[in-house]
């Protein structure tokens, strides 16, 4: 899946999800990442 935008000929692509079969093992890692306590602030904008 990809998020595009544009018109024909000039389309920019904004985003790729993964594929299918690499889907359940990023998901794993981010979980994991996400339930992980740390003491480091949070991302600044």
């Amino acid at each position: 899946m990809q998020v595009v935008s544009g018109g024909y000929g000039r389309e920019q692509v904004h985003f790729v999800a993964p594929n299918a079969d690499r889907l359940s093992d990023e998901l794993d890692k981010f979980l994991s990442w996400f339930n992980t306590s740390s003491n480091e602030p949070p991302m600044a904008g």
